[in-house]
């Protein structure tokens, strides 16, 4: 009896044993692909990151020569104005001078 008392605590032994090194190389694969799909997301996330920054990049180099072609239209336009404009005429308040007699029209144009 003694013998297989001593034989089943040695199968139990080596199962307990068997067990936990089943579970110890369960969680070394499960850090493995923890770690890999860790990675695989980080290198996913660069390129994404990459792929935006060069998207950002042209277009801020389009909306930079859009804006250079607008300031460009700005300038010729005021230029324009300037030159099709006559002498600056001084607006209406200051064109009217009071009388000084006062009366219905107490204040006349200026010449």
């Amino acid at each position: 009896m003694r013998g297989a008392n001593a034989l089943r605590a040695d199968e139990l032994a080596a199962a307990e044993r068997r067990h936990l090194l089943d579970r110890e190389r369960l969680r070394k694969e499960l850090g493995a692909q923890k770690a890999e799909a860790r990675a695989e997301l980080l290198r996913m996330t660069d390129e994404q990151v990459d792929a935006t920054t060069k998207r950002t990049l042209v277009e801020n180099g389009r909306l930079s020569s859009e804006l250079a072609r607008q300031s460009k239209a700005a300038e010729a336009l005021v230029r324009e104005n300037d030159e099709l404009r006559p002498e600056r005429v001084p607006p209406p308040w200051l064109r009217y001078q009071r009388q000084p007699e006062g009366g219905r029209r107490a204040f006349r144009l200026r010449q």
